[in-house]
């Protein structure tokens, strides 16, 4: 008899996250132009880009990951630009749906803070 394999949802965004965590990895390593750069005035980042020693990004927590892993989905504007995968450890505090500035620094993982809030123009 042969035998029908089920594959629970859950076990597939596993198995991708956890390919796109390893694909991430390698280009991390590559060095900092592998990272979006992040635009002039973006909250939190330094005037003029990425003049500093820092590169940020603004971004939006997408989810997490069997409580282990952070998906930030990177944004320019209203695009998404990227993604990039950080430890729990590295952001215990975000929710998904949270507003965050990613930086690396010499193209590494550096920190991950929240986003400020922008002024309601109601």
């Amino acid at each position: 008899m042969s035998r029908d394999i089920v594959t629970s949802r859950r076990t597939v965004l596993t198995t991708l996250t956890g390919l796109a965590a390893v694909g991430l990895a390698g280009t991390a390593s590559v060095g900092a132009t592998e990272h979006p750069s992040s635009p002039n005035g973006t909250p939190g980042c330094p005037r003029g880009g990425n003049s500093g020693p820092l590169e940020c990004q603004f971004g939006t927590v997408d989810r997490i990951v069997d409580g282990q892993h952070v998906v930030v989905l990177l944004e320019d504007g209203r695009d998404t630009i990227g993604q990039e995968v950080i430890p729990r450890e590295e952001a215990t505090w975000v929710d998904e749906g949270d507003h965050v500035i990613v930086r690396w620094k010499d193209g590494e993982f550096h920190n991950i803070t929240p986003a400020p809030t922008p002024a309601s123009g109601r």
